[in-house]
């Protein structure tokens, strides 16, 4: 009898330890993902390029990026810089026109480099993509940074341990039970 409820409950939670890092990996992808894109679709957006050449870019950029960023549910913000760091776009007014923050931002900004990055930022710790804005002719412009809060991924991910706890504890009851 000992054996079999020591066989039950080493597989219920087995089971639970590989369900919940699996769901962990498969969250930690769709938000690297969806920052990604979103970063990639606006550094190739005709309007976010032609706003360089205005006199003040963050007057066409910042409404922009207002208006994608409310239309995503998983993305906090959208922040588009010149080659200098110089913000264009951030969801706080009071950051437009003041240098980027996160300290993640310098292989984007001097090599043109791709990438995700985990980084303390104005809003806080966020998992966010840089990519670079390039002008058609191919000079680079500026840059993009999209994030997700990691408050947020870490709540999503509080949500789905509590649900496995109670399947696993179902689970652990009608196997030691019966």
């Amino acid at each position: 009898m000992f054996f079999a409820a020591f066989i039950v409950t080493m597989s219920v939670l087995s089971v639970s330890y590989g369900f919940l890092k699996t769901m962990e990996t498969s969250l930690t992808k769709e938000v690297e993902n969806n920052v990604l894109n979103t970063a990639r679709i606006v550094a190739r957006m005709p309007t976010v390029i032609d706003a360089f050449e205005s006199d003040h870019p963050e007057k066409i950029i910042d409404p922009l990026m207002k208006v994608i960023r409310n239309s995503s549910r998983d993305v906090q913000f959208i922040t588009v810089t010149n080659l200098e760091g110089i913000r264009y776009s951030h969801p706080n007014q009071e950051q437009l026109l003041k240098p980027f923050a996160g300290g993640d931002e310098g292989p984007v900004l001097q090599e043109g480099s791709e990438y995700i990055s985990v980084a303390q930022g104005t809003l806080g710790v966020s998992t966010r993509a840089l990519t670079p804005i390039v002008h058609p002719d191919g000079h680079r412009l500026g840059m993009v940074a999209v994030g997700t809060l990691n408050l947020n991924i870490e709540q999503a991910m509080t949500e789905i341990r509590w649900q496995v706890y109670q399947f696993a504890l179902i689970g652990l009851l009608l196997g030691n039970v019966g």
